[in-house]
Parts: C-alpha cells; structure tokens; sequence
C-alpha cells in the first residue's frame, strides 16, 4: 500500500468520549455569543473559538473555556450558558460504545467491513492501517480500518487510478461515518449488475 493511502484512508469513529476527556482537562462550556454581523465574526475570529453551530447575523454556538469565555465578555458580546459542565453532560448523555440508533458504533463498522471481506472476497479487502490517536494514549482500543475494493483487491496495481473516500476524523461527525459505509455497499451490491459501477471497480483501485 501506498504511503499516501496508508495515512489518510481512514474509516473510523473517533469517540465523544474523547473529547469528554479532553474536556474533563479544563473546564469546558457550551454558550450563545450574540452578534450583529461580519465584524463581530472577525473580531471573534482570533480567539479559534470551537464552533459548534452558527446563526448568520445572529449568534455562534461555541465550546470554550472560563479563559476564553472571559475573554469573549471583556470584548463586550453578551453570553449564555447553554450546557455549563460539558463534562458531565458527555458522561450522563454519551456512551459511545453503546446504542447510536441509525448510527453505526466502531464495533459495528468494522463488523460491517469485515461482513464485507468475508462476503465479497474476490473484490474486498480490509486493512488495519495503524493505531487510532486514542489507542495511542491508551484512552480505548480502537485501530484505523481500510476497505480496498477492486476487481483484484488483494494485489497493487501501479496502472490503475486510485479513489479514496475518507470517514469520520471528527468525533462530533457520526453522519461521516456513514457516507464510507454506503458508498461500500452501493459498489459491493451493484457490482455485476451496474455497468458504471462494474467499470469503476474493475479499473479502479477504491479505497
């Protein structure tokens, strides 16, 4: 495998659990900043706030600290708490490694690409391409997965194009996760019967 592709085709589910431990290092807020338009977003822009969400001409969303928060008041923009302990609120509300509903948990995912090795051997391959940054603080035991599809997935091929499609490198992006998943199983299920898709993988290199 390519140096290249080794690093960047990633198929994870970064944890919020994570990011709550992240969180639990400082204190950490959720809050509504009241703006008036463009030059509040620029004379907010050099604090690199953790935006969460934003309302044009409105409000930010953002995840910040007492210092930051601080800060942001001192500036003269009204606040207001919208989660005030962050921490406990990813404890209480999040279990990554339980029900995600429509969404797939890590365990899930890679039963989903190894299903997929196992029932489409001759076109399917999977990779663990390394260790997750969580795995590495030993936070949680999670590797970085590759799915290789292709007409000989098992061999590289300097000839043939390569595709990478990348999911789910922020924590805070489930939906991302999915987007890999589904493309896989368009490509796995329409193989044969597609011609577009039947060309693409059998003069493709997807990852």
């Amino acid at each position: 495998m390519r140096p290249f592709i080794t690093i960047l085709a990633v198929t994870l589910l970064l944890a919020p659990l994570a990011a709550a431990r992240l969180h639990a290092a400082e204190d950490k807020h959720l809050v509504r900043i009241d703006i008036s338009g463009a030059p509040d977003i620029e004379d907010l822009a050099p604090l690199h706030l953790d935006i969460a969400r934003f309302e044009k001409g409105e409000a930010i969303e953002a995840v910040v600290s007492d210092a930051e928060l601080e800060r942001i008041e001192d500036a003269g923009y009204p606040t207001t708490y919208l989660i005030p302990d962050l921490t406990s609120y990813f404890q209480e509300k999040i279990n990554v490694d339980g029900d995600l509903g429509a969404y797939h948990t890590y365990d899930e995912m890679v039963r989903v690409l190894q299903l997929a090795e196992a029932r489409f051997p001759d076109i399917c391959k999977i990779y663990d391409i390394g260790d997750s940054w969580e795995k590495t603080q030993g936070i949680a035991d999670r590797d970085i997965w590759a799915l290789k599809i292709s007409d000989e997935a098992w061999f590289e091929d300097p000839d043939e194009p390569e595709i990478l499609f990348v999911g789910n490198h922020h924590a805070r992006e489930l939906i991302s996760v999915e987007i890999p998943l589904g493309i896989i199983r368009e490509l796995l299920t329409q193989y044969g019967r597609d011609p577009q898709i039947t060309e693409m993988v059998d003069t493709k290199e997807i990852w």
